[in-house]
């Protein structure tokens, strides 16, 4: 093109530009192709998703039972072993949430998620370390529904305006 502000204007034009039913144009100007061919080939896990990437970690582990029980506000996730049991050893203490149980707490049906209910708002604990993966910010929230797929989530509130919301997980 003879000058950026022509560029620019076809750069828009041409952006997600349908050329057939399977192939779409993308465009973008020089400076950010250059800046996505200097992006590194190698993959690197973000920080706050090393955890998450072993969210099924729990439930495939065969061998033991993940169960959880409060000790006053403290939430405390263990893990059964069976054979631990019968030859006399203790369950090893995985984890304490402190002041995590405000009001109930339950497993989602599969148990990916720790499902904690708090006076403003639902979170979503998962992984080994139980971080939270999701917030939902609702208050008044007394009881909380999954789909049995883990992909919808239904709180109600029976003191809130909507008693029922429907959250796509």
């Amino acid at each position: 093109m003879n000058n950026e502000e022509n560029a620019r204007i076809g750069a828009a034009l041409f952006d997600n530009f349908k050329l057939t039913k399977n192939n779409i144009f993308a465009t973008c100007l020089l400076p950010e192709f250059e800046r996505i061919m200097q992006t590194s080939e190698e993959f690197k896990m973000p920080a706050a998703a090393a955890d998450l990437r072993d969210l099924n970690a729990p439930i495939l582990d065969t061998k033991r039972e993940q169960y959880f029980y409060t000790h006053g506000k403290n939430v405390i996730v263990n893990k059964f072993d069976k054979t631990q049991a019968q030859n006399g050893q203790p369950d090893e203490e995985v984890l304490t949430l402190e002041g995590a149980a405000e009001k109930a707490i339950q497993w989602s049906p599969k148990g990916t998620y720790m499902i904690l209910i708090k006076a403003d708002q639902v979170v979503f604990l998962g992984g080994e370390a139980m971080v939270p993966i999701i917030t939902l910010p609702q208050s008044k929230v007394t009881h909380v529904k999954m789909s049995p797929c883990e992909k919808y989530v239904l709180t109600f509130s029976p003191l809130a305006d909507v008693a029922f919301t429907v959250w796509n997980f």
